[in-house]
């Protein structure tokens, strides 16, 4: 017992002294005791000590510490095979996935198999890489009940095996988790046995993954930003923080995100000072990673690509639509609204689907060129790019509004290519004279020929009009297409959201999924366990990148002291995450942060952009204010809280 009790005393402690945030389970809350009395050598200090009470820590600071227990562990040799430790959920993020821990005499591979239940079929991983220090990834439990994992190690030669079953139980995930999808038919989906449908984004945030059989396998217990997280190498995904944006002139963009795994480690924090929003992916030769973004400095959103560098968080292009196009749709801060691309590494290009504008265009990335474009001619008649727009062949029927754009075949030689998109058919943003006013969504395959600079439609699946978002995939034998359908105009509770399985040969409907939560769009995920068991490498948290930071100025404005003031101000959350300061209110209410001493003053200018838009004013998120660069010492904290100057009883002290 006493030795429970110092533990609290330790945690408690590190509460009164830091105000870190420790929530989670037992593990966890031992783990940052433990990394808290031996860890001196390890750098996770920021050096920023407040009054603010309220401390948070990033996903990679916490993955952090959790991965040096386990090394910790290791070291120490304190498990076996026979008697391993096995920890669900262990990083506090995705509670159907558990890390199993212990040693072994020789070098040895494993593999895991986790028993099928409700008509599912066992689903299996297995490593290629060989250790004598084990930490499984086992992904793909059960959501509120036993799982039976039999687990296989295999020596170098092959000769030496060990085999052991474990029952590992998972709690019940969050209600809004449960029962998301509900199959017309009792059959299974096609995609195989050893994959997931990755749900994520929507109004709620929601991200889960399911088998063919639509049994829940993988969840994140925190909602990530309504444009959900975005797989890239290695089995890997990036997940986007919901509530840590910058204001612009529309919907607010996310500036903190971190590269994860499905055991719910964090690996790096990338900060982007323009912030991300519809879309990210990695490319294939270099693991850079594209993320969507805006340019600000011309007024306009959601208009660039902007490539980072994978191990410095450096960005290295920029890719601003309105360097590509001329003027003459540039008639609003989000006229080309990027929701979806792809890079083709071979040739240095990106197919890119632009919603706002109807068009998915090639774009390439070297000459900051336009090869070609993909609309119905009429829009660009008149236009710069009038010659640049393909020739449709007969029978092809015109999309609006799309998504999900994705490269299904590829012929570098003859220059074909084709892709596979979500054809919305809405044209709200953008009205054009040629709209059928059809209410109904489709999925399009089409092919396009770059020499003869035409496109043809091969397929169109039809599907229940979904207003926005949405996507759609072709399983890998191409057998299979599915019509994800993610916001859906006319819905009834339950079925806020739906999955069209078609015969891809026959156009034949074989499977109608019903889900009751929208989506942003659904991926087919199959999971990599040989990177998701390596250690982390280095010595401290990897965070990458740069946001906006608070700019030295001569004099701070004066400042009167809070009173009584409107509830609104009252209602003004500040926090400290790692080093930065954060300040939650509602879009644009806060339009400058003064960080300020007698020697120094800082101040950080929020109105470089309005908010126009009626659908977005409402949204309350975290502001960031970076302290990283600021001189040590300590500060007061002043804000411009609509039209007033106040100053807040909080206080900084920047360590030496």
């Amino acid at each position: 017992m006493a030795e429970k009790k110092s533990l609290r005393q330790i945690i408690r402690k590190k509460i009164r002294k830091n105000k870190i945030e420790v929530k989670g389970n037992k593990f966890f809350k031992k783990a940052y005791a433990w990394y808290e009395n031996n860890c001196k050598d390890f750098n996770i200090d920021f050096e920023i000590e407040s009054n603010i009470e309220n401390r948070v820590s990033s996903f990679t600071v916490k993955s952090f510490v959790i991965d040096s227990y386990f090394e910790h562990l290791l070291d120490e040799g304190t498990y076996s095979f026979d008697k391993p430790l096995i920890e669900v959920d262990p990083y506090n993020t995705a509670p159907l996935s558990a890390v199993m821990i212990f040693n072994t005499k020789e070098d040895m591979t494993f593999s895991y198999t986790i028993e099928g239940q409700n008509g599912a079929a066992p689903y299996t991983r297995e490593s290629h890489s060989f250790t004598k220090r084990h930490r499984i990834p086992i992904v793909g439990l059960y959501d509120g009940r036993v799982s039976k994992v039999n687990v296989t190690l295999t020596n170098v030669n092959g000769k030496n095996k060990l085999e052991k079953s474990f029952d590992i139980k998972t709690s019940t995930v969050d209600e809004v988790l449960k029962n998301v999808l509900t199959p017309d038919k009792d059959q299974k989906l096609n995609i195989k046995d050893d994959e997931f449908f990755l749900i994520t984004g929507g109004f709620g945030g929601t991200t889960c993954g399911f088998d063919n059989c639509c049994n829940l396998r993988f969840a994140l217990s925190k909602a990530p930003h309504p444009y959900g997280v975005n797989p890239i190498n290695d089995g890997r995904f990036i997940y986007v923080e919901k509530e840590m944006r910058r204001p612009n002139y529309g919907n607010a963009h996310s500036v903190i995100t971190y590269e994860m795994d499905y055991s719910g480690r964090a690996y790096k924090t990338y900060k982007l000072a323009k912030g991300t929003h519809h879309w990210i992916s990695s490319e294939p030769n270099t693991g850079n990673i594209l993320f969507d973004t805006s340019s600000y400095d011309d007024a306009h959103l959601e208009n660039m690509i902007s490539e980072v560098d994978y191990n410095t968080g450096e960005i290295l292009r920029n890719f601003s639509m309105n360097d590509f196009f001329d003027d003459t749709y540039v008639n609003m801060h989000d006229w080309a609204h990027i929701n979806s691309f792809q890079y083709i590494p071979e040739e240095d290009t990106i197919v890119v689907s632009m919603r706002n504008i109807h068009t998915i265009a090639k774009l390439d990335m070297k000459t900051k060129k336009i090869l070609w474009i993909m609309t119905n001619p009429e829009f660009y008649k008149g236009t710069e790019q009038e010659d640049l727009v393909l020739e449709p062949l007969d029978g092809f029927e015109w999309f609006y509004q799309q998504h999900g754009v994705r490269i299904i075949k590829h012929d570098l030689e003859k220059h074909v290519l084709q892709l596979v998109f979500f054809d919305n058919h809405t044209a709200n943003r953008r009205p054009v004279d040629w709209f059928d006013g059809k209410e109904e969504s489709n999925l399009l395959v089409v092919e396009i020929d770059e020499v003869k600079k035409t496109v043809k439609q091969l397929k169109r699946f039809p599907a229940q009009l979904s207003i926005t978002r949405s996507n759609a995939l072709i399983t890998e034998d191409f057998k299979t297409a599915y019509v994800m359908c993610g916001n859906l105009a006319d819905h009834v509770p339950g079925k806020r959201a739906k999955i069209y399985e078609y015969d891809m040969e026959t156009g034949e409907l074989l499977n109608l999924v019903n889900c009751k939560r929208d989506y942003f769009c659904v991926q087919i995920i199959n999971i990599d366990v040989d990177k998701a068991m390596e250690p982390l490498e280095w010595k401290k948290p990897q965070i990458f990148g740069e946001i906006k930071a608070p700019e030295k100025v001569d004099r701070v404005p004066k400042l009167i002291r809070k009173g009584d003031e409107s509830d609104q101000i009252n209602k003004i959350r500040f926090r400290i995450f790692d080093d930065i300061l954060q300040i939650r209110c509602k879009d644009h209410r806060v339009k400058k942060v003064f960080i300020y001493n007698k020697q120094n003053k800082y101040l950080l200018d929020f109105t470089d952009t309005k908010q126009e838009s009626k659908i977005f004013k409402k949204q309350s998120y975290f502001i960031n204010v970076p302290l990283g660069d600021i001189k040590p010492g300590r500060y007061r904290v002043g804000i411009k809280f609509k039209k007033e100057l106040y100053k807040t009883a909080f206080w900084i002290n920047k360590k030496q």
